[in-house]
């Protein structure tokens, strides 16, 4: 008979190490949608523990222990597309102007490739690679350019 495991997190599971080198930064990229007449909750104790066991299995020898590991923990707030993806490419009705909306907390940590990105863009070159997070997903329904006075 095989053990029920628990339920993972949905979204994305990151880590970064700091600066210095002796830790990291972890998180799960996933809750609910914020409700801006409300502080954001602090990550309960069974998050944190829950968080540690995530790292223990995608980073091998990271110090994971919630209780004597964990230096700092608490809950962050960006914004994200419904997709949670970002938006990257060309507008069709404009192909000289290049789009980049690393939008949310975590695009910072992705700069470097989306520095690369745009910067091919600009360039002229194409980048099929980048059709999951093209600007056509985010004109569904949109049959033509904006008219003058619109958003």
């Amino acid at each position: 008979m095989e053990r029920a495991r628990p339920a993972q997190p949905r979204g994305l599971v990151f880590g970064i190490p700091d600066a210095a080198g002796d830790g990291f930064k972890a998180g799960v990229d996933a809750g609910e949608v914020w409700d801006p007449e409300r502080p954001p909750a602090p990550p309960t104790r069974d998050e944190v523990a829950e968080l540690c066991r995530l790292m223990a299995r995608y980073v091998p020898g990271a110090r994971t222990d919630p209780e004597r590991d964990v230096v700092e923990a608490a809950s962050c707030l960006y914004t994200m597309t419904a997709d949670r993806r970002f938006v990257l490419g060309r507008l069709p009705w404009a192909p000289r102007v290049v789009v980049a909306a690393a939008c949310s907390g975590h695009g910072f940590k992705f700069g470097p490739a989306v520095g690369e990105a745009v910067a091919d863009l600009c360039r002229g070159e194409q980048r099929r690679d980048l059709d999951f997070i093209g600007v056509d997903r985010r004109l569904a329904g949109h049959d033509s350019a904006p008219q003058r006075g619109e958003p």
